[in-house]
């Protein structure tokens, strides 16, 4: 005797099939089936087939992947044969089963009769996540009338079937009140019913129809996809019911440098990922991301905030460099000028001043020595009047990109007076 086991597949309602054949001789009266999870768990009996030459067994509510051995005997009116030698095999990793999402109503209309109308309301077209069509529109509906003002409304409740993707609601009259529920149905079943659709049906005037909104989902995962210098890309995943609302992600992120907590710095139209840009070396920044829906209405909660720290660049864009540079930034051109004029043209000399008095390491005070020479041999208004707006500009002009190129930061990190 052997055993044969074919493939594992997905089969209907995430049963997972293995078959099974077997030759023997024509005495054969039935042939036992076992069953084990792994050569190392005991076998059991699992199936007891009638007589034939040749068999078919299917092994259901398996788990996904996981190892399954099975082995099989022949047994007539005399006796048992032995065991097949083991056939193992892995089962498929089980894959979700689809979803059919619940209608939204998309468009409505009544056809008035006297002081009656009936109510026709047009569902959004929906698939389930394999792409089977709807097959046809169930909705519940409450109709409520109200019989004299001050009273309570008095409300029936009816079911009605559509094939298609509309409903329509008969007898609906003046000064009554439509609530309507529907579900959609395909090959998988039916969806969840819809969020209702709230309906005031007044005397002489167009229905008014409104859909409660869902609420607005959270970010679910907020991560950092790439981190540089100067920038930062952010990512995250699209939150659960995001296709019920639409809408875009705000964007937040804290600015140490300038001493601000968390503010908006852009609002992304549908899309899943943000470069935060101009960004300083070496600094820690954190942000933060919400659903914003279309038009008006109630953004989503923020994510969790998220802390990122940028990556080190030039001479003077390290963390040590950069606390220095903001806490002496008020005094940070006085100092450096004084320590220039009292080197005497020595660039040591002043690189050593410049490290005592301000803090920065030797590399990053040479930046800014540099400078200085670069200002008395190119500014030359700078040797009369360091602080006037000539002596500026021409710095700005002339000496600041090689400074920018030295320090690794951006020129709003400079003292300007």
């Amino acid at each position: 005797m052997r055993v044969c086991v074919v493939a594992c597949g997905l089969g209907a309602a995430s049963l997972y099939n293995h078959s099974l054949s077997t030759r023997d001789t024509a005495s054969s009266l039935s042939w036992e089936v076992q069953q084990s999870s792994g050569l190392s768990d005991p076998f059991q009996r699992v199936a007891l087939p009638d007589r034939g030459l040749s068999w078919e067994y299917t092994a259901k509510e398996l788990q996904g992947s996981a190892n399954y051995c099975f082995r099989v005997r022949d047994i007539n009116s005399v006796n048992a044969s032995g065991w097949s030698a083991p056939a193992c095999n892995n089962t498929l990793p089980a894959t979700a089963p689809a979803t059919l999402k619940p209608p939204s109503f998309s468009a409505y209309k009544c056809a008035k009769n006297g002081t009656r109308c009936t109510l026709e309301i047009e569902s959004g077209a929906v698939e389930d996540s394999g792409g089977a069509p709807v097959t046809q529109i169930q909705c519940l509906y409450r109709m409520c009338k109200q019989i004299a003002l001050g009273m309570d409304l008095r409300c029936s409740y009816t079911n009605t079937t559509s094939v298609g993707t509309g409903c329509s609601v008969e007898g609906a009259e003046a000064f009554s009140l439509l609530q309507i529920r529907s579900a959609a149905e395909n090959r998988i079943g039916m969806s969840e019913e819809s969020l209702p659709l709230t309906c005031a049906i007044l005397k002489g005037e167009p229905i008014v129809c409104a859909q409660k909104k869902p609420a607005v989902p959270k970010i679910s995962v907020l991560h950092v996809a790439a981190v540089g210098s100067t920038s930062v890309q952010l990512a995250w995943t699209l939150p659960a019911g995001y296709e019920s609302f639409g809408g875009n992600f705000e964007v937040q992120r804290d600015d140490w440098w300038f001493g601000t907590p968390l503010a908006t710095m852009a609002s992304v139209n549908v899309s899943l990922s943000y470069i935060m840009e101009g960004l300083l070396p070496a600094t820690r920044y954190h942000t933060r991301v919400r659903s914003v829906p279309l038009g008006r209405g109630t953004a989503g909660e923020w994510s969790e905030t998220l802390a990122v720290t940028t990556k080190a660049a030039g001479a003077c864009g390290t963390e040590d460099n950069l606390a220095s540079q903001k806490q002496h930034f008020a005094d940070m051109k006085s100092t450096i000028q004084s320590c220039l004029i009292g080197a005497l043209g020595n660039a040591d000399r002043a690189s050593k001043c410049i490290t005592s008095k301000i803090g920065f390491d030797d590399s990053c005070s040479q930046c800014w020595v540099a400078e200085g020479q670069c200002a008395a041999s190119k500014c030359f208004m700078c040797l009369t009047s360091p602080q006037g707006q000539p002596c500026q500009d021409c710095c700005i002009r002339t000496c600041f990109p090689p400074l920018i190129q030295c320090s690794g930061l951006p020129t709003y990190t400079y003292p300007r007076k």
